[in-house]
């Protein structure tokens, strides 16, 4: 079955600021805007100029709520997605919890209208417990029905909520995920001999198209019909980003490739670039050209299975 043609994305989930010291003024905080919506709608704008791309999410009425308004207008990312909250501050960080309104994602943030997109990608299930517990699946069961081409993320590792990421997956068309979430979906090992069995495992529980699967060595891409594993690039141990970072990158780099209308393997080199990229510089990712361009001397692992 081919793909029909995207005509803009929508990433919705989590909406975050992240509060840094600024290394220009001392004493003083520097804000960014950071999760999986910031991340990967950022990165699709880059590699997808001229596609709308737009974030579903919420914010609070507070500085930091205005901050990231004005930094996705700044960056052609349509914003009409975005609920202001009065009750709750702009989300952040802490540890590994969202708090302030990211924390409260979920079915009655996602107002259809607002959003011009073809295909809606939502993050982060296993963080969010809205989505988890039933919203999820009416966003995206919604979306299907409206017409739209869906992926979802899933940032898991020790969760036990691994069946509402199932529950889901009959109303997802790209599942894209880290080896680690892939195999506790499917009750597997996490080894690199099982990226195949995991990927038919979620096929089989009900994703529509394609699974991609994320790991340290190794990308695959998995249909009914085709399977693509590629070695991941050999880069250097020391990282700029944290491992969600560069799993976003990872999920920008494959909704580029779909919405580019890619074969499989491409899509699996594209996105290995977008995580070397997000992992050896701090930089902004660039275009599709820059990115490729980057890794050209990178060495890829070959290894056989």
């Amino acid at each position: 079955m081919g793909n029909r043609a995207i005509k803009g994305i929508a990433v919705a989930g989590p909406i975050l600021i992240e509060k840094t010291a600024d290394p220009q003024c001392e004493g003083m905080q520097k804000l960014s805007c950071t999760g999986c919506v910031a991340d990967i709608a950022g990165m699709l704008k880059g590699y997808l100029a001229c596609l709308p791309i737009s974030a579903v999410g919420r914010v609070g009425t507070d500085a930091e709520g205005s901050f990231i308004l004005r930094n996705f207008q700044n960056a052609g990312i349509a914003t009409g997605g975005i609920r202001i909250i009065d009750e709750e501050p702009t989300g952040f960080l802490v540890d590994t919890a969202y708090q302030g309104a990211a924390r409260n994602f979920g079915v009655a943030d996602v107002v259809f209208r607002n959003i011009s997109c073809s295909l809606l990608h939502l993050g982060h299930f296993l963080k969010l417990d809205k989505i988890d517990d039933g919203d999820g699946k009416r966003i995206l069961k919604h979306a299907k029905q409206c017409g739209m081409q869906t992926s979802i993320s899933v940032l898991g590792g020790s969760s036990q909520r691994y069946g509402a990421v199932q529950a889901v997956l009959p109303y997802t068309d790209y599942l894209i995920v880290r080896l680690e979430d892939g195999a506790n979906l499917a009750n597997m090992a996490p080894d690199a001999e099982n990226i195949e069995k995991i990927a038919r495992r979620m096929l089989w529980h009900g994703v529509r198209k394609k699974v991609f699967i994320l790991s340290d060595s190794w990308l695959a891409c998995c249909t009914r019909t085709q399977y693509a594993l590629l070695g991941n690039y050999i880069l250097p141990e020391e990282s700029c980003c944290t491992e969600e970072q560069a799993y976003h990158a990872f999920c920008a780099g494959v909704l580029t490739g779909i919405a580019k209308g890619w074969p499989e393997l491409k899509i699996l080199e594209f996105a290995s670039s977008c995580v070397a990229v997000k992992r050896c510089t701090e930089e902004d990712a660039g275009n599709i050209r820059q990115t490729e361009e980057f890794c050209k001397n990178f060495r890829r692992n070959k290894k056989v299975l």
